[in-house]
This record gives structure tokens, sequence and C-alpha cells, in this order.
């Protein structure tokens, strides 16, 4: 029965920067945990149940600091099955669900609503409670209650009570918002941000004649931002990459551009834009990109166990080819919405197993 609850994924090159690792190695899961990493070889007979990563990249599993997964009370555009189906496809083991749902998430109650085992997620799901009674600005929420339930209210604390605390900064879009977060680095201020795909990729110019595609909130900037976004990325002031997840439905998208929903999907784009882009084109680093996934994004919300290949941390992996050619064709996504300006887009670098707590959740 133990060797039934095993794995071992041989072949790979490990990535893990929290421990500083970066060669090929094997590595064994068992019980739903990280049992042993090891030079290749070292751990034949542990197990019967042998994946080969050859030629991939095997890393902790990837975190998502920023998705709307829309349930409860918005299933018409997605659920949370669906997108956490989605989560998986792109590599992603993990997500942190925005509270903008129908109720607002401002109780223990819609927390453990969100996490139970009836709503089909098939990655980690973890709540960001809203700070106030109905996300109204007015009454706080019971932070203490929301955290025991599961939820993460860290960065939604750090910034209601404007302390001098830890303070996370969400889509950085321009080079003067970038700007401020580097100066307050360098004064010594605790302050962690992330920026989106489509931020580092795009600029105004894509909307064209105002296709709604293309309609983003903050707004796609000038190229002089998105080209200093990417330089924040290379020389380290970014600290992680979230997707900003926005499903919408098909009505939603296909009207007028200022009557149009703001967002994109972007769970299965993610991993792909920043190897093709930040990788091959600007040679960023392979473990500087997992750091920005993974580690950093671990790191940064306190989840525990996660983010590295540590022994007895979580068994959440993720396994991706970096030289992989494929297209990005909408229609086949595992979100139940359609809402992306990257249909049709040929990426390299896609990801070929996702592994949570232990048991393989997507193979492509």
């Amino acid at each position: 029965m133990k060797d039934m609850d095993s794995l071992l994924i041989t072949g790979g090159r490990v990535i893990d920067p929290a421990n500083g690792v970066d060669t090929d190695m094997d590595l064994l899961l068992r019980d739903g945990d990280v049992a042993a990493l090891a030079a290749p070889g070292k751990l034949r007979g542990e197990t019967k149940r042998v994946l080969s990563a050859k030629g991939c990249i095997v890393s902790p599993g990837l975190i998502d600091l920023h998705v709307h997964l829309r349930e409860p009370g918005q299933a018409h555009k997605e659920t949370i099955a669906t997108g956490t189906a989605a989560a998986a496809a792109g590599g992603f083991t993990s997500v942190c669900a925005m509270p903008n749902t129908v109720p607002v998430n401002d109780s223990a109650e819609i927390t453990r609503w969100m996490q139970a085992p009836e709503r089909g997620a098939v990655v980690n799901v973890f709540p960001i409670a809203a700070a106030t009674m109905g996300s109204m600005g007015e009454a706080l929420t019971d932070f203490a209650a929301l955290n025991k339930a599961g939820a993460v209210v860290e960065r939604d604390i750090a910034l209601a009570r404007e302390t001098k605390g830890h303070i996370h900064v969400a889509h950085l879009s321009t080079r003067e918002a970038l700007q401020a977060v580097r100066d307050a680095k360098q004064a010594g201020v605790n302050v962690t941000c992330e920026v989106t795909p489509h931020h580092f990729t795009l600029i105004d110019e894509n909307i064209g004649e105002f296709n709604p595609r293309y309609k983003m909130n903050p707004p796609l900037r000038s190229t002089a931002d998105r080209d200093a976004l990417i330089e924040g990325i290379l020389d380290g002031t970014i600290d992680a990459i979230a997707t900003d997840h926005a499903p919408h439905a098909y009505h939603e998208k296909q009207v007028e551009f200022d009557r149009a929903a703001f967002g994109i999907i972007g769970l299965e784009t993610a991993l792909a834009i920043a190897v093709t882009v930040l990788h091959h084109h600007f040679k960023l680093p392979l473990w500087r990109i997992v750091e920005l996934l993974s580690s950093n994004p671990a790191r940064i919300f306190g989840l525990s166990g996660r983010g590295s290949l540590s022994q007895g941390s979580h068994a959440d992996i993720t396994i991706f080819d970096p030289r992989k050619k494929w297209t990005f064709d909408t229609f086949q996504s595992k979100s139940k919405s359609r809402n992306t300006p990257y249909d049709g887009w040929t990426f390299t670098g896609r990801t070929i197993v996702t592994v949570v707590n232990g048991k393989i959740v997507y193979e492509g």
C-alpha cells in the first residue's frame, strides 16, 4: 500500500530556488510529501511508480497569488472546478482566490464553502478574504475567524492597518509605480510586488480598434512602461508573476469596448509566456522564472511547506519542457471562459505534468 502512495520522478533538471538547487536529480514523493531528493539513480527501487522527466524542468509547484474563480455566485463565468483545472494545465498547484464573489467572501462560512471537496478543485485553493464586510470599506471582517477557516489575509491586513509591516503591491503596470517600489525597497521598506504576463508582453497599441479582448484593469500601458516592467523583472525588483485570471462569459466581452468587462483568462498561458518572452528572448535564467512563479509567491503569502522541495514539504510539483513549441487554442482551454488575446499565439515552453499532494492532476 505504501508503494501505491509513492512516485519517483527521474531524469529531470531540478530547480529549487529556495534551497539553491539547479542540477539533474531524482525526486521521490511519498504520502503527499517530498520524501527525498538525490543524485540520478540513487533512489531506484524505492517505488514501482516511476515518471520520466527527461529533458524537462522539475520545480516546486507554481503558485498564483491573484486569480478570480468566480464562485460562489458567478458560475456562468467560471467554477472552482473549471478554474482549478485550467490552473493545473498551466502548471499551477496552488491559487489564491480573490473575494469579489457573490456574495463577497467576507466570512469563514464562505471560505469553508470554497474549499469544500464538493467544489471539485484539483489544486490547492487559498481564498483571500475581503478586509471589510461586503468589500464596502466600512466594517472590518473577522480576521481571526477567516484565518482559522483557511483564508490568506496577510496582505489585506497590512494594507488596511497601514502599518510598517509587509505590504504587497498587485498588478504593477507603470514605470512610475515600479520606481516607487524600487525606492521603497532601497529605503528598507518590506514591500513586495507582482506583475501580470499581459502587462510585460502587451501595450496599449495592441487594443487596435478597441478590441475588448485587450481591455484590462489596470489598462495596458505604453511601450516604455512595458519595457520598465521587464527591466524590473530582470534586475530583481519584481518579486512575483501573477495571472489575475479573470474569466468572463462571451456576452460580457463581445460588446462595445466601453461596455465590456475588464480582464482576461491567464492560468494556462502564464508559464509559457514567461519562458518564451523572459527566458528565450531576454535570457532570464529558468531558476529565476521558477522563483517568480513558485518560491517567492510562497514566501510572500507565508504558504508554509510550499514553494520548495525540502524534505517533508508538500508534494506539489510542476514539470515543464522549456523547449516545447505549441500553439494556444482558446477552444481547448480548461477554463469555462474564452476571453484572451493570446488565442493562436505560439509559445516555447509548456507544462508536461502537474502533481498536487503527490497525485498527478494534469498530464499534457
